[in-house]
């Protein structure tokens, strides 16, 4: 390669980096001057976002009763399963499935026709064994016979008189009766079947009233008594609360668990709650205590801590402001926000939205309980949050936005 060839490689060189660097420079400044637009634009942006409409509600002062909280099984005060205690064929069913009884009710009867005539056979022999009896006590007052044949006589007559009682016993046990009065379950026999004893006929549960049986961890034991109350929900009846009340505390707190069993019992008058249930259910304990709740749609969950939005006036500083007849700046309202101001409320001073942390407590129903961050009487976003920023304008509705599904309308 020649000289020349050298020098003009070398100029190439240099007039491509050249040109690089020039297409650096240009993005360069390019790059500049649309952060300064964005700059620009981001200072202006406050004074053009339009209100938000929101629902809003006031914290306020409630006095609560300390709750504690459990889950339980309700149990039937008296339940057991009917059974035959003989063998038989079933010759009559005395219910229906799902019927009431009283105590004592026929619910089925076994055929007891061989047992009824071994009843009547005993009973011929056990009357010719009262006749011999008393003839041999007339014969051994006159000397006629001896004092064993007596004996013999009384003891064949008590003989009798016990089989008399168990075949008795026999054919009662083919009577099936309700032990206690209650609520019947589904029949498990039928006319003509030949029942084992033991064998389950159907099931009786007593039911009014009802038991629940729950457990409480031990740092609660000193705070619970027979007779406190006790409200309780089940997945059945989702809309209704069940009182009752607190009648059994166990005297042992299981090792395992670090738990105490405790009973209570319901008055179940309207028979909705059944055996078997699972239960939701609070202590109410006596004390009370003050506390400031807000509606649980007001509070916005996360990992960084809760918080809430209130509604306050907006700082006169935020305002933004436009020149006079003479050129000097005065105070106005943001021009979206005048904008969009209901009709007779151009007087209201803009509102804003300013998010505030908060200790959050306890959950009843629709109502949480606050620790700390806000006072009573102030005004807290129920519904709507979801485009709200620190400072957002927001224009509160009197209709009543849906919380489950917060939206921010824009006034145009």
């Amino acid at each position: 390669m020649g000289h020349n060839d050298i020098r003009f490689t070398r100029r190439s060189h240099v007039r491509h980096i050249a040109s690089i660097a020039a297409v650096g420079l240009l993005v360069l400044a390019a790059l500049w001057w649309w952060r300064s637009r964005a700059g620009a634009d981001a200072q202006q942006t406050p004074a053009q976002v339009p209100p938000t409409v929101v629902a809003a509600a006031p914290a306020e002062r409630e006095r609560w009763q300390t709750q504690l909280h459990a889950v339980g099984t309700l149990r039937a005060e008296r339940g057991v399963d009917i059974t035959s205690g003989a063998a038989g064929i079933v010759t009559a069913i005395g219910f229906r499935s799902g019927g009431r009884v009283r105590q004592g009710a026929v619910i089925a009867q076994l055929d007891a026709t061989a047992d009824r005539a071994r009843l009547a056979t005993l009973q011929a022999q056990l009357e010719q064994a009262q006749t011999d009896l008393a003839r041999n006590r007339r014969l051994l007052a006159g000397g006629a016979v001896a004092a064993i044949e007596a004996e013999q006589s009384a003891t064949a007559v008590q003989t009798l008189q016990s089989q008399i009682d168990a075949q008795r016993a026999v054919i009662d046990d083919k009577r099936i009766e309700a032990p206690f009065a209650g609520e019947l379950g589904i029949r498990l026999i039928d006319l003509g079947q030949f029942v084992q004893p033991g064998q389950a006929v159907v099931t009786l549960q007593q039911i009014a009233p009802i038991l629940v049986d729950f457990t409480l961890p031990e740092r609660h034991y000193g705070q619970l008594e027979a007779g406190q109350a006790i409200e309780l929900a089940v997945d059945a009846w989702p809309d209704k609360l069940f009182a009752g009340k607190v009648t059994a505390i166990s005297p042992r707190v299981d090792e395992a668990t670090r738990n105490f069993a405790v009973q209570g019992v319901l008055a179940n008058a309207e028979r909705l709650l059944r055996p078997g249930m699972f239960a939701k259910l609070t202590v109410l304990l006596p004390d009370e205590r003050e506390v400031i709740v807000v509606p649980s749609s007001a509070i916005a969950y996360s990992p960084g801590g809760d918080a809430v939005f209130v509604v306050q006036p907006a700082p006169a500083a935020s305002a933004p402001s436009a020149p006079d007849d003479n050129g000097a700046p005065t105070a106005a309202a943001p021009p979206s926000a005048a904008a969009s101001t209901p009709a007779g409320a151009a007087s209201a001073p803009p509102l804003v939205a300013m998010r505030v942390p908060v200790q959050t407590g306890e959950r009843r129903g629709t109502r949480t309980a606050i620790g700390s961050g806000i006072e009573a009487g102030q005004r807290v976003v129920t519904a709507g949050q979801l485009k709200l920023f620190p400072g957002a304008p927001v224009i509160v509705s009197p209709a009543q936005l849906q919380p489950d599904e917060p939206r921010a309308v824009s006034q145009r």
